[in-house]
């Protein structure tokens, strides 16, 4: 079916037997095809007009030529809204079917130059082809959620199309209506909505706990940026639970062991070592065996990242002793890195580069005892 013969289905609101100078079928197709063609007003659909009256009047039935701007603006300002907007759908949606759109947009703008009294526009856009499948007018933007019912009526979602909505737009009622209509929904999530951005932060804490108790053993790179920002480079070995070594590479001679009851630091170059028990480092946070993040381990933060979501927690037991927020990627989900930061509020960034699941590292990459000599009578009580 052609422009033509679904712009006829949409009924003429002028009285039945006047003698009209100008039939409405000519001017709403006029109108459409302007408005594609970059016209922005009735002046510039009139101009559009003159210009292309030859080519129209091969197609239309234009009696006495153009209709006037004014003439074009009294049509629209009495037209059915919906009518037109239905029809001008079923043909946009047999020239682009359901099935190729793949991903829908909807937001709304205001209309720039529309006045004191501003048109605002609630749209639903074809992100791939970067088609208006749908425009719903509001009395401005406080009205938004109320119009995004009508714009959704207007979609064909049952190939399984994606839509995505702002913060406005996460409301149960718009998710259920997606869905009975055969598509699926992306919504935004603020703390407007504070039950749901609750829920929403446990699950991806569930998530992070999850993976991290199954992960055994793994062994990767790290680049590490402490407080002041110097960059320090090293492998690291994983043997959950509880054990790490993080060897790090000249010209550091660091290394930091975790053996399952304590963290063992050793300097040979500043000939230096200190042991502290894991309990008291927020690296026993995901060395654990069990991942309680509900118990002693308290999540005090999850936000979305370019690439993933990082969780933020802190040992309740010791609330004054600095926390960690652990970085996960997606796509498979993975252990990206973290970050620690102390009482004094000093934080170090560690980034895992190629972590991956290993077996069989052996238990002296776990052991780490002093190097120093012992004087006489060290250790004894």
């Amino acid at each position: 079916m052609s422009l033509l013969t679904h712009l006829a289905q949409v009924p003429d609101f002028r009285q039945p037997g006047r003698n009209f100078r100008h039939p409405l079928l000519s001017l709403l197709v006029i109108s459409v095809v302007a408005v594609l063609s970059g016209a922005d007003d009735f002046e510039d659909i009139a101009d559009f007009g003159q210009q292309k009256q030859a080519v129209l009047a091969r197609h239309l039935a234009l009696p006495h030529g153009i209709a006037s701007p004014d003439t074009f603006r009294r049509v629209f300002q009495h037209l059915d809204a919906a009518a037109f907007n239905a029809a001008f759908l079923r043909w946009v949606h047999q020239l682009l079917p359901a099935a190729v759109v793949e991903q829908v947009c909807v937001d709304g703008q205001t209309v720039r130059g529309s006045g004191p009294q501003a048109l605002h526009l609630v749209s639903a856009l074809a992100r791939a082809q970067g088609l208006c499948l749908a425009q719903v007018a509001t009395a401005g933007k406080g009205h938004e959620l109320a119009a995004l019912p009508d714009v959704l009526a207007l979609l064909d979602l049952s190939g399984g199309t994606l839509v995505s909505l702002d913060a406005l737009g996460s409301q149960p009622a718009i998710a259920r209506q997606i869905v009975g209509q055969g598509g699926h929904y992306l919504l935004a999530l603020k703390q407007n909505q504070p039950g749901l951005y609750a829920d929403a932060e446990r699950a991806l804490a569930a998530r992070a706990a999850a993976w991290l108790e199954t992960l055994g053993e793994a062994r990767g790179d790290f680049v590490q940026t402490d407080s002041r920002g110097r960059v320090s480079r090293g492998e690291v070995f994983l043997r959950r639970p509880g054990r790490a070594r993080f060897a790090y590479a000249p010209p550091s001679s660091l290394l930091v062991v975790a053996d399952g009851a304590n963290v063992s630091v050793a300097d040979p170059r500043l000939k230096t070592f200190e042991r502290y028990p894991l309990a008291a480092t927020p690296l026993s946070l995901f060395l654990s065996r069990r991942i309680r993040l509900d118990g002693d381990a308290r999540v005090t933060a999850v936000r979305r990242t370019a690439s993933g979501f990082e969780v933020t927690a802190r040992d309740v037991r010791r609330a004054n002793e600095g926390q960690i927020a652990l970085a996960f990627s997606e796509s498979p989900l993975t252990l990206a890195g973290w970050t620690i930061t102390d009482a004094q509020g000093r934080s170090t960034r560690v980034q895992l580069e190629g972590l991956r699941a290993v077996s069989g590292l052996p238990s002296s990459l776990f052991v780490l005892e002093d190097p120093r000599p012992r004087a006489p009578g060290r250790g004894k009580l």
